[in-house]
């Protein structure tokens, strides 16, 4: 094949460029077949050019995405690392029962423990911590009002704080303070009855309101006559001991009935009614009374949860304050 005019074009349109055709000189328009070879040299030299050419483009490219992706992964670990740290959550202290009751009331206490008694578990010294960084961030904390957005700050930092000294205490049994448990059936519950309704839903009287709480309580576990309830609520439990509790945060023994033995009245007591289940045993009423001295104590039903095969504590309604 000689180049001529009449395909000049078609090689041209293979790739053929005009400077590489120029080097092999003026002469090769109106050759024969020597011409031709050399043309198609120069054709297959640029062909593999191009295409070495694309494979380095194509590396280059690639090159520059994996810097990118790798620069990307650098940017978020550091901002990660610079962003604000999780805060600090209770420990879960494990319980090993598998009798439903002794598990119910060695998870209601630990909760109790640490979420409702005004972490008098804690040590005096963590306690202070507390009270002091309290202060530092929320000088005015007293004039909160409760339900604001500075009252629920306020809230949330100091469980943080709570937290962080939980977890600290956390299995070091040294430093545990004591809780007693009273099972003395001399001394009991203090009476409770079912409130009945007398207003409407929409009242604003805090006791009424009250009432209608207990009584919707009670209707997520008791479907018919609350007489039975109602008397296991008012019935001290004596069955569970404090070897049957396992704490992490604190210690637990029996409340003295000698009433010769010296006692320190003001120790925190607590007593449990015995329990109420729903028909699938995944939701309980039950009761407690805490004392922590002549006039100091407070008494809650409370309406707990099996979730997971845990129990937790849905809700809770005081039922006296002294």
């Amino acid at each position: 094949m000689s180049l001529t005019a009449g395909n000049f074009d078609t090689l041209q349109a293979r790739g053929v460029f005009v400077q590489q055709v120029a080097e092999v000189g003026g002469g090769l328009v109106s050759g024969g077949d020597g011409e031709e070879h050399r043309l198609l040299q120069i054709a297959q030299r640029w062909e593999a050019g191009r295409k070495g050419w694309q494979a380095t483009s194509a590396s280059f490219v690639a090159q520059q995405y994996k810097i990118t992706y790798e620069t990307l992964f650098i940017l978020l670990l550091l901002l990660t690392m610079c962003s604000k740290p999780r805060p600090v959550t209770f420990k879960e202290c494990p319980c090993t029962h598998t009798d439903p009751e002794k598990r119910l009331y060695n998870q209601v206490l630990i909760e109790l423990i640490e979420q409702h008694f005004y972490s008098s578990y804690l040590p005096d010294s963590a306690n202070e911590q507390i009270r002091a960084e309290l202060q530092r961030q929320f000088p005015q904390s007293s004039d909160y009002k409760v339900s604001t957005v500075e009252f629920q700050h306020y809230e949330t930092v100091r469980k943080e704080l709570e937290a962080v000294q939980q977890n600290r205490l956390f299995n070091d049994s040294a430093r545990f303070e004591t809780i007693y448990l009273g099972t003395d059936l001399r001394r009991g519950l203090v009476p409770f009855t079912l409130p009945q309704l007398s207003q409407s839903a929409d009242t604003t009287d805090a006791f009424a309101r009250l009432n209608i709480r207990i009584n919707s309580l009670f209707s997520q576990v008791v479907l018919s006559d609350t007489s039975i309830a109602i008397h296991q609520l008012n019935t001290l439990q004596s069955g569970i001991v404090p070897a049957d509790f396992q704490l992490c945060t604190a210690k637990i023994t029996m409340r003295p009935t000698n009433h010769k033995r010296p006692f320190d009245w003001e120790r925190t007591t607590v007593r449990f009614s015995k329990i109420v289940f729903n028909a699938t045993k995944t939701k309980a009423l039950l009761r407690y009374d805490m004392s922590c001295g002549g006039n100091c104590g407070f008494g809650e039903i409370l309406l707990v949860e099996k979730t997971n095969g845990n129990w937790h504590i849905k809700q809770s309604e005081e039922l006296w304050i002294s």
